[in-house]
C-alpha cells in the first residue's frame, strides 16, 4: 500500500485520477433523490478554502483506491475529515488504517487533535469503524436537518439587509451577510470547486444559506424568503437549508411541509463535548 500527501493544487493527472475514483460514488439526498459530487479541476480547492489542508491518497498495485482530505479549520480548532472513499474489496480495511494512519501523523504535525466529519443520512456511521485498531473514536455529536427551499417560495423585501463578505475559494460570486430584524444568516455558493448532479448527470444547483440564527420565526421566514430570491436571479433551483431541528420547528408547519426536505446529516466528532458551531450545508 502507498500512501500520499498532496499540499496545495493537485496536478492535472492526479486531478483526473481522483474525479475518475470519485464518480463511482454517491450520496442519499433524502426525498430528492441521491447525488454525486464534483470538485472540478482542482479538488482541493473546497477542502484549502475551509483552512490548511492535505489530501490523502492510497494506492494498490499503482491504482488509486482510497482518497481523504483534511482541513484544519482555525475557527473551530479541529481538523475536518472529508472526501473519505475506499475502494471496494477486501483490502477496504486495510486501505482505511493507511488513510488514517497517515491522517494522524499529518495531525500530530499541525499540533490538533480534536477533529470531525459531516455525514449524510444513509452512509456508514463512523461509530462503526473507529475506536478501534488505532483509530480514535468518532462519536456522534448532532443531528441536523438539510431543507430544499424552492426559488418559487423567493420574494425580495426592503426590510432584508445585505452585505458583503470577503469572497471564499469555493464561491463563484461574493458571499452575503443578510440581517431581517433578529434574523441573520449567511447565502453563499461552493460553483468555484465544489457541484452536485444527479443520478441524470443534471446539475443540482443551488445556494447554500447557513448560519441562520433567530429570535422571531418571522424574521426568519422573510430572510429565507429573500434569500430564495437572490438563488432565482442566478438561475439556481433554489437553496440548501441546514438547521438543526430545534430551530426547525419553531417555523411555521405550513411552510415546512412546502418544502421537500432533502436530507438528514449528522455531525461526528473526536475531541468535541458537543457541536455548538453554526451550521452550512456549503460546508459538508
Amino acid at each position: 500500500m502507498k500512501i500520499e500527501l498532496h499540499r496545495g493544487p493537485l496536478s492535472a493527472d492526479v486531478a483526473w485520477e481522483l474525479s475518475d475514483f470519485a464518480a463511482g460514488f454517491s450520496h442519499s439526498l433524502g426525498q430528492a433523490g441521491r447525488f454525486r459530487v464534483e470538485l472540478g479541476p482542482d479538488p482541493s480547492r473546497f477542502f484549502r478554502s475551509l483552512g490548511d489542508s492535505v489530501f490523502v491518497l492510497a494506492r494498490h498495485e499503482e491504482r488509486l483506491c482510497g482518497s481523504l482530505a483534511l482541513s484544519l479549520n482555525p475557527d473551530v480548532g479541529s481538523v475536518y475529515l472529508g472526501e473519505l472513499k475506499t475502494a471496494p474489496g477486501p483490502q477496504r480495511g486495510r486501505i482505511l488504517l493507511a488513510l488514517a494512519a497517515a491522517a494522524k501523523s499529518w495531525m500530530k504535525e499541525q499540533n490538533v487533535v480534536p477533529c470531525h466529519a459531516f455525514v449524510m443520512d444513509g452512509s456508514a456511521s463512523p461509530a462503526d469503524y473507529t475506536g478501534r485498531l488505532g483509530l480514535p473514536p468518532l462519536t456522534r455529536l448532532l443531528d441536523a436537518n438539510i431543507d430544499l427551499v424552492p426559488a418559487s417560495f423567493g420574494h425580495f423585501s426592503d426590510g432584508v439587509d445585505e452585505s458583503p463578505l470577503p469572497l471564499l475559494l469555493r464561491a463563484s460570486q461574493t458571499p452575503l451577510l443578510l440581517r431581517c430584524r433578529s434574523a441573520s444568516a449567511r447565502l453563499l455558493d461552493t460553483w468555484a470547486a465544489k457541484r452536485l448532479f444527479d443520478p441524470e448527470g443534471k446539475e443540482i444547483r443551488r445556494l447554500h444559506l447557513g448560519h441562520l440564527g433567530f429570535d422571531a420565526p418571522e424574521d426568519a421566514v422573510t430572510l429565507i424568503r429573500h434569500a430564495a430570491a437572490r438563488a432565482a436571479q442566478v438561475s439556481a433551483r433554489g437553496l440548501f437549508l441546514a438547521m438543526r431541528p430545534e430551530a426547525r420547528r419553531l417555523l411555521p408547519c405550513d411552510l415546512l411541509v412546502s418544502w421537500p426536505e432533502a436530507a438528514k446529516y449528522a455531525v461526528f466528532g473526536h475531541g468535541h463535548e458537543r457541536w455548538d458551531q453554526p451550521l452550512c450545508s456549503s460546508e459538508i
